[in-house]
């Protein structure tokens, strides 16, 4: 399905996917879901990535983010 999350949470699940996937393993997980919303933005999701610190979010927070999103 589609995830057009406020810019916020988006945000936020890409610090836990680095986080879970701190060696850049992440990096094509967080494009590939990023771009499949309809805001998507290939060169901001990028420039995004790089920002990320992997330590401010868990794992945790996807799966609270999923449940607030009823997934």
């Amino acid at each position: 399905g589609n995830n057009d999350l406020h810019y916020d949470d988006w945000i936020r699940i890409g610090h836990a996917i680095k986080a879970a996937l701190p060696n850049g393993e992440g990096r094509g997980i967080w494009e590939d879901w990023s771009a499949k919303s309809t805001k998507n933005d290939p060169a901001l999701t990028r420039r995004k990535w790089a920002t990320f610190d992997p330590h401010t979010i868990s794992e945790v927070a996807i799966f609270a983010l999923a449940r607030r999103a009823g997934k």
